[in-house]
Parts: C-alpha cells; structure tokens; sequence
C-alpha cells in the first residue's frame, strides 16, 4: 500500500494486528485450514486495517 516512508513502523505494527483481525474474521467464517488460506486472509486483514487507519485517522 502507498504512503509516506516515515510511518513504516506504524504500518508494521498495523499489519500485525491486521493479519490477527483476518485470521480471526477466518475463523468465525469458517474460512481456513490451510497454510496458504492463512496468508490470504492475514494479508487481506493487514490490508484492511491500514486502510481503515489511513481512512479515519489523518
């Protein structure tokens, strides 16, 4: 996702807890059980996350 080089740890930080919010939005889905499902949905809810960040917190 494009931004500011300056906030990379916030980002990182961001996408930590995205990949738990996707992981979790995986399970109570009943999304999951492979490895490579994981990654998707951790990438998808770091994605997520951030976005929602940039979105509303300026």
């Amino acid at each position: 996702m494009k931004g500011d080089t300056s906030s990379i740890l916030k980002n990182l930080i961001l996408g930590v807890v995205g990949g738990f919010v996707g992981g979790i939005i995986g399970n109570i889905l009943g999304v999951g059980g492979g490895w490579i499902t994981g990654i998707i949905l951790s990438i998808v809810g770091a994605c997520l996350v951030v976005w929602l960040v940039r979105k509303f917190i300026k």
